[in-house]
């Protein structure tokens, strides 16, 4: 569906598809986690923040060029 989008020229509406997949993704990868190790799946969540903010710069970085 976000590659459908992106060929419609609605980069925007394609990225959030995308962002609401990898968050589903997320969640039952954290739900699987929980149940073996919350430390686990803490740790899993903290790396996760680390891969958001470093695509968000690298994002940021493309569109100040």
């Amino acid at each position: 569906e976000a590659q459908l989008l992106e060929a419609q020229g609605k980069s925007d509406e394609a990225d959030k598809k995308r962002r609401e997949l990898l968050d589903r993704q997320r969640a039952r990868e954290n739900e699987r986690l929980m149940a073996l190790n919350p430390e686990l799946a803490k740790l899993a969540y903290e790396l996760w923040l680390l891969e958001d903010a470093t695509a968000a710069a690298t994002r940021a970085a493309k569109e100040s060029k």
